[in-house]
């Protein structure tokens, strides 16, 4: 994501050592932003001081950041799902078929 924002503020004449900012300020405000319970949230770190074209650009790829997160996210938890599913089957796999009374 970072090499397009990148494009995009050079393509508004935003210069290189801004744009380093900028780009590290939306990633603070990204990783803010998807730990907030409430999404209508604005997180004080998201507040952007800088020119209108900063602010543009960045507003216009918060959506993209939220997507790529929530996709990670549930990559990550359907994995972990698919890996406890089978250690379990692995461990059912492994107990005897049959049980073999004791006597009392």
């Amino acid at each position: 994501m970072a090499p397009q924002v990148h494009r995009e503020l050079s393509a508004a004449g935003v210069p290189r050592a801004t744009q380093d900012d900028a780009l590290t300020r939306f990633r603070t405000c990204a990783r803010d932003r998807a730990g907030e319970k409430d999404p209508a949230t604005v997180p004080a770190s998201c507040a952007t001081d800088g020119g209108t074209a900063i602010a543009a650009t960045l507003a216009a790829n918060a959506p993209r950041a939220q997507a790529v997160t929530f996709g990670r996210a549930y990559r990550v938890g359907m994995f972990g799902v698919a890996g406890l599913m089978v250690l379990v089957t692995v461990l059912m796999l492994s107990l005897p078929r049959f049980a073999i009374p004791r006597e009392p």
